[in-house]
């Protein structure tokens, strides 16, 4: 792990990074992991560039690199690489303490359900308002009650929540592990295990034993591997994920769609494992912009795709593509959304997590003066 020299720091801030350690709340930017900070911008830039292309593709029948009829770019996969990786590199000296399991879950559950809520909410005025905007099942109270605390359905309101569903299974298997340590650490090892074995089976996985379900444990076992020290020529590990993921993308149609995920996950396990090892050997250097960015993933994550499906409307009706082109209409769709979930980050996202914090300190205190 990098160490941080607190003799260069005031006393105030040095209190201030050792009660982030002891809440749980040390950020990657404490750590010096500034190439890791740059993954979470570089994994949500990813998915914001093949939802795009996805829909260019089928509204414009224009397909640059051909990711409009790939489908899956990847983008997604090293998204749960990443989670997997921080949540374990963040929290993995909690393992076997048990106080630590509900702590941890409280603060994943701050960390994601407020942002997600008030978009669900959002949505669900909107299909009440204009409900023939909606499909039908948003009005079941079943489907609702999935969608708000983000269990597996079928259908989502949000486009993002099938994805974070496989979230949220990781963060309580993961409070298993601090729970109960390494016993619950070889029932994870064995969930793996079920979750390859059920690859190769002809019926359908299912949630539970879903692929996407590996790639978070295999960025948790990235981040394993890298605080081992058992890390060799990271370099060259980057390099062959990066070669690995273009070599995908141009062979896409030989290799399939169904195979994709796989490749996906070994690429973006080496260049996840890569990274972290050069930043934890030196410090890199990162720009405020993709550092931000980093930290903005999530709102970025989230709203990203209302915010596509809007400006792709506004360029539609202003026929932007008869004007400056496909190319440079794609580019200034996917700008403005990207500025727009930024605004959500400064404007929504920071006040709410304050707010939720402001109000767990508040109860904390109570707790102990009671």
């Amino acid at each position: 792990m990098a160490k941080v020299n607190f003799l260069n720091f005031s006393f105030n801030h040095e209190m201030n990074m050792v009660n982030q350690q002891q809440m749980g709340w040390l950020t990657v930017e404490a750590r010096k992991l500034n190439l890791v900070q740059c993954s979470r911008a570089v994994a949500i830039l990813f998915v914001l560039f093949g939802h795009g292309s996805t829909l260019f593709y089928k509204n414009f029948s224009y397909d640059w690199f051909q990711f409009g009829q790939i489908g899956r770019t990847g983008g997604v996969d090293f998204f749960f690489v990443v989670s997997g990786f921080m949540i374990y590199f963040l929290y993995h000296r909690n393992i076997g303490n048990k106080e630590k399991a509900w702590l941890f879950l409280k603060k994943r559950a701050i960390r994601i359900y407020p942002l997600y809520w008030f978009f669900l909410g959002i949505s669900l005025l909107i299909f009440i308002i204009f409900p023939e905007l909606a499909d039908g099942h948003e009005k079941n109270f079943d489907f609702i009650l999935k969608s708000i605390f983000l269990l597996p359905t079928d259908k989502a309101v949000l486009a993002v929540t099938w994805s974070l569903s496989h979230i949220i299974l990781f963060y309580i298997a993961f409070s298993l592990l601090i729970y109960h340590g390494w016993i619950a650490g070889w029932l994870l090892a064995a969930w793996a295990f079920a979750i390859l074995i059920a690859q190769f089976s002809a019926a359908k996985a299912g949630f539970f034993l879903s692929f996407n379900n590996f790639e978070v444990l295999m960025g948790s076992v990235a981040a394993l591997t890298v605080l081992k020290g058992k890390v060799q020529k990271p370099k060259l590990l980057v390099a062959v994920g990066l070669a690995g993921y273009l070599t995908v993308w141009l062979n896409f149609t030989e290799i399939g769609k169904e195979q994709l995920p796989y490749f996906y996950c070994i690429f973006s396990f080496l260049i996840m494992t890569g990274i972290a090892k050069i930043d934890m050997e030196q410090k890199a250097k990162i720009s405020k912009p993709m550092f931000f960015l980093g930290n903005a993933s999530y709102s970025v994550y989230l709203a990203h795709g209302p915010f596509l499906h809007f400006f792709l409307f506004i360029a539609q009706i202003a026929k932007a593509t008869d004007h400056v082109g496909h190319f440079l209409t794609f580019l200034l769709v996917l700008s403005f959304t990207a500025a727009s979930c930024c605004f959500v980050y400064i404007f929504i996202e920071k006040p709410l997590l304050s707010l939720f914090k402001r109000i767990e300190a508040k109860r904390a205190i109570n707790i102990k003066t009671a």
